[in-house]
């Protein structure tokens, strides 16, 4: 009985997942660097939208740099070293301090050599996977492909962006 009752709330729960992402909901993870998550009602749901933040906030206007800097021909190392050198916070220190040192608690973990004075910086990862997402451009993505680890553009039955 107890199985069945479990397999029943997954169904609910799967389904209502389905509903919301059928809607244009973000539903699951956390909110996108730069990005923000708007409440929006729709045929008597409410679903979050992203959007990107406002100007004025941290997150946002880091986004916007970068994208004019690559639309501009910049290289996303350059990107990197150009918004370090600028100061521009990265997404570690937008945090919360616990939240942060959390998380600089488990990269201390991986990392080979143990360097806490080393500062803050934009490495040229974070800037490419922060400008291929394709949020950016206003499309709607997948989970995550077991096999790439990549995240797809979700396609409608034409093979056009949209879902």
């Amino acid at each position: 009985m107890a199985h069945q009752d479990s397999k029943s709330k997954s169904k609910f729960i799967r389904d209502a997942f389905a509903e919301l992402k059928a809607k244009g909901s973000h539903s699951s993870g956390p909110v996108p660097f730069g990005f923000e998550a708007e409440p929006v009602q729709v045929d008597n749901l409410t679903i979050r939208w992203l959007k990107l933040q406002a100007p004025g906030k941290p997150a946002g206007d880091a986004v916007r740099r970068m994208i004019k800097l690559a639309v501009g021909g910049t290289v996303p190392n350059a990107i990197g070293m150009k918004m370090t050198s600028d100061g521009v916070l990265t997404p570690l220190e937008m945090l919360p301090p616990e939240e942060a040192e959390e998380l600089r608690a488990a990269s201390r973990k991986r990392r080979k050599v143990q360097d806490d004075d080393a500062p803050a910086e934009w490495s040229p990862t974070v800037v490419l996977r922060i400008l291929r997402d394709p949020r950016l451009a206003g499309f709607a993505i997948g989970p995550v492909d077991p096999k790439t680890k990549r995240r797809t553009v979700l396609r409608n039955d034409d093979g056009d962006p949209g879902g």
